[in-house]
């Protein structure tokens, strides 16, 4: 079957040029290449040696003979594991691929079925870095944790396109469950500059951003208005860095300042190397779990990548949103992770509130949620509520803060 017969036959209308490419390697043979990638003695003894998948082993196993019947789609899985196999980061992401997704169970599992025979060979990526198995099998119930938040939003268990690239930070070894959070390591790519003055302050400038006049990122939720929107970039003089600040709530000030070179340094640019922070669902965010997890995984990791010069913790989360002060108790878990960090504007739908607060399946068309009918079993899915029956919105802002 050619490439355009298979695309037809699975309804997919793009194709990612680097799979494209490899698309007759890959399924060349596929037939004996399939029993190989679906060999479910395979599959549950890697499962079963890594504990992984104890709830959907069944699931995965059928799924596994399902794809063996179906060409099309045993064809797409032997190209995704072709791409896998590469051993190149590059192969690995499906780009603009159209991966089509259906309720069968071939099309819930064939994107993570030639994941679960790469799993040895991504422990062997992590203990190369150094990456102890605590940390490590900790990192791999990443995969465990996408089917349950998949389970949750739909009522059936399932691993999709968005889960296949979030995913790809494991297969890439850039991914870290260390104590409470996930770590990733990455480069900062916002449009903000980080300064500290003599004395330890932190100051955040904004610097290639076109903002509504409320100081939110043109264009974010509620935030499409022209009138009064303005560009804040940081200009640089011989002795000082003139700019757009954040405040407080994380939105930029219209007045620019001055900060003099004598006793300002900049110590976080666009390009800089740092350490993303993710937030699992499970656990408490109290401050002791937090610390105890930003300063582990400060020290391994600057360990374990010497060739990284880490400048900052980093995150961008609906819970950096610092309406949220004003919404829960001063004492709130989420106002105490707020406040390690010092917040900037992203541009934002205002979406992920609704994915992670009131557990709407990924996609879900937020014109059409009806605000007055979210439950108000907590005081932060009321306050939520109300801030959205009010007409505002709770955006996935950033935050950053310095170790030293």
């Amino acid at each position: 079957m050619t490439k355009q017969q298979m695309m037809e036959s699975m309804n997919i209308s793009a194709l990612s040029d680097e799979w494209a490419a490899i698309y007759e390697e890959a399924v060349k043979g596929w037939e004996g290449q399939i029993r190989i990638i679906c060999k479910k003695d395979h599959l549950l003894e890697i499962m079963e040696t890594y504990g992984l998948f104890k709830e959907s082993r069944q699931e995965i196993l059928m799924a596994a003979e399902e794809i063996l019947q179906n060409k099309e789609i045993a064809l797409l899985t032997c190209l995704i594991d072709r791409a896998l196999l590469s051993g190149n980061p590059a192969l690995y992401t499906p780009g603009e691929t159209e991966l089509p997704f259906g309720k069968d169970l071939a099309h819930r599992f064939y994107l993570l079925i030639p994941i679960i025979r790469r799993i040895p060979a991504i422990i062997e990526r992590y203990r190369e870095i150094c990456i102890s198995d605590e940390v490590i099998f900790a990192t791999l119930q990443e995969y465990e944790t996408c089917l349950e938040i998949f389970r949750l939003h739909n009522g059936y268990t399932g691993f999709d396109k968005r889960y296949y690239k979030w995913t790809l930070r494991v297969m890439n070894s850039t991914l870290f469950r260390i104590g409470r959070f996930n770590f990733e390591v990455k480069t900062f790519q916002h449009s903000v500059c980080g300064f500290r003055h003599q004395d330890g302050r932190i100051m955040v400038l904004a610097d290639g951003m076109r903002l509504h006049k409320s100081g939110q990122v043109l264009g974010s939720a509620g935030c499409d208005e022209e009138e009064g929107a303005f560009d804040a970039v940081i200009t640089e003089t011989e002795d000082a860095y003139v700019g757009f600040p954040a405040d407080e709530m994380g939105r930029i000030k219209k007045e620019p300042i001055r900060l003099s070179k004598a006793e300002w340094s900049p110590v976080l640019r666009r390009g800089d190397d740092v350490i993303s922070v993710h937030i699992p669902r499970a656990g408490a965010l109290t401050k002791e779990a937090c610390e105890a997890s930003y300063e582990t995984a400060w020290k391994l990791l600057r360990k374990c990548f010497p060739e990284h010069d880490f400048k900052a913790i980093i995150c961008c989360s609906w819970m950096m949103d610092r309406q949220l002060q004003k919404l829960l108790k001063p004492t709130s878990n989420i106002v105490s992770f707020q406040n390690r960090y010092m917040p900037y504007p992203c541009k934002s739908a205002g979406g992920a509130v609704f994915i992670f607060v009131f557990q709407f399946p990924v996609g879900t068309d937020l014109e059409k949620i009806d605000y007055q009918a979210l439950p108000e079993d907590s005081s932060l899915r009321k306050a939520v509520k109300e801030l959205y029956l009010s007409g505002g919105a709770i955006y996935e802002n950033g935050g950053i803060f310095l170790m030293n």
